[in-house]
């Protein structure tokens, strides 16, 4: 007798259908993982960009590669203490970048949200800086540059991907509501 359902010869055994499953968290964590990445090159820059070597009468940075990818170094006209303000504003991208990451990877919209907003910025500074520096002949400096260009260019990517977006809380409450529930 042949029931309903009843694989015919040869057929896998019959499984029932339990609905969607719900969307991963995964690609959100890796979204957090290369914003950590371009938290560790914001520090780096800063800290190894600083380094000043004696030279004469005065301190001069000796890693200008590093020095021209600190945020708004292109803005300081004189070589002195004002070098001060855009290490401070490096270092408090990279902690705005650290402090958010962990809340992408759990899945709250908000910091997804900043963090987007925090790439797109990243990635057209960087961007204009690295025409800045080819128009003023600043090619052996470019490097990090270049460096910091493509990691906040991926990072900005992924935050926009949808399967991060449904990664997020917020997409898998309306996702339990139209399903009824997880199971």
């Amino acid at each position: 007798m042949n029931y309903p359902y009843s694989p015919y010869y040869g057929q896998p055994p019959y499984q029932p259908y339990w609905g969607p499953k719900p969307p991963s968290r995964a690609m959100a964590a890796v979204a957090a993982l290369v914003f950590f990445a371009c938290c560790l090159l914001m520090f780096m820059i800063v800290v190894v960009g600083w380094s000043l070597e004696e030279v004469g009468s005065g301190h001069v940075p000796n890693n200008p590669q590093f020095l021209t990818a600190a945020v708004g170094i292109q803005l300081v006209d004189h070589v002195g203490p004002v070098w001060q303000a855009p290490r401070v504003l490096t270092a408090v991208v990279g902690v705005f970048a650290l402090l958010l990451a962990p809340t992408l990877a759990a899945g709250f919209d908000a910091g997804r949200v900043l963090l987007g907003i925090l790439g797109a910025t990243m990635t057209a500074y960087y961007g204009y800086m690295l025409v800045y520096l080819l128009t003023q002949n600043g090619f052996r400096v470019s490097g990090i540059v270049i460096l910091a260009l493509g990691l906040w260019l991926i990072a900005f990517v992924f935050c926009c991907l949808p399967p991060v977006g449904r990664g997020m809380l917020s997409y898998r409450r309306r996702f339990a509501a139209y399903v009824g529930g997880y199971r």
